[in-house]
């Protein structure tokens, strides 16, 4: 592990400095664009030698860290700037997390590892090869991905409607809907949609399974099924009706069935 004065030497009497980096692997992307701001940074500040280097926490006044100044830096800049945490009490937590963070550009697709610098074989989607790999072609434009949907709606009896991007898949509303129980249950249904179409892309890339969407599609049916029959208050589901007629709720534009 190289020391900072291995790596940095202020020069002359303006204490100007001069980088002696050692790259394995050439900083590319986001990091080179970090680089450069610190060599910048780095570039303008003066140092005389004749002193001590000490770290000093610029958030609080005392230059001393603390836990607090920590959270009261995070409240004040970074999430003022993330949207809120989403949820469908209707399905598990893991399941509005992972629509969060699709939401967000979080997900760990072959185009945002490339644009953060990881090497690949490849950028185009692991599923189809058709396109580059985006959040958006992964959940919504991937041909397995849109067949998929094509079942889904064909299943609730609406007409095929393609989420513009993951921002609105997260809203999960469909204006042939009338009821509230009936829009919570069918954004809980593209929720769930959504996770398998996840996981089952996870599965092809890491243990390079092969997905088979009939298969596919009587998975989220069960587990939709399962999971929302199961917090669903003042009114049970069908297994039967379920299969058949999954919008049974979306009777009454004034009905107000409870959610649980």
């Amino acid at each position: 592990m190289a020391l900072v004065s291995d790596r940095l030497q202020w020069t002359g009497s303006e204490g100007r400095v001069q980088f002696f980096w050692q790259w394995s692997t050439l900083p590319r992307w986001r990091l080179l664009s970090d680089l450069q701001q610190l060599e910048s940074r780095l570039s303008a500040s003066k140092c005389s030698g004749k002193s001590e280097d000490i770290w000093i926490w610029k958030p609080c006044n005392s230059g001393i860290y603390t836990t607090k100044s920590l959270i009261e830096l995070l409240t004040s800049s970074v999430a003022s700037h993330v949207r809120p945490t989403i949820r469908n009490n209707l399905i598990p937590q893991k399941v509005g997390i992972l629509i969060w963070r699709a939401s967000q550009n979080k997900l760990p697709v072959r185009s945002e590892l490339d644009r953060r610098g990881i090497d690949l074989d490849s950028v185009r989607c692991p599923v189809c090869d058709d396109d580059i790999e985006s959040i958006n072609h992964s959940f919504i434009l991937c041909k397995t991905a849109f067949d998929i949907w094509d079942r889904i709606f064909k299943w609730w009896n609406l007409n095929m409607n393609i989420f513009a991007d993951t921002a609105e898949l997260s809203k999960g509303s469909n204006s042939q809907i009338q009821t509230a129980t009936g829009a919570s249950i069918w954004q809980a249904v593209v929720w769930v949609t959504s996770y398998y179409i996840w996981k089952n892309r996870n599965d092809h890339v890491f243990n390079n399974s092969r997905f088979c969407i009939a298969k596919l599609v009587s998975e989220i049916q069960i587990k939709s099924f399962e999971w929302i029959s199961s917090r669903l208050k003042n009114g049970c589901l069908d297994w039967h009706n379920w299969l058949t007629n999954p919008r049974k709720f979306d009777v009454n534009p004034s009905s107000k069935e409870g959610i649980g």
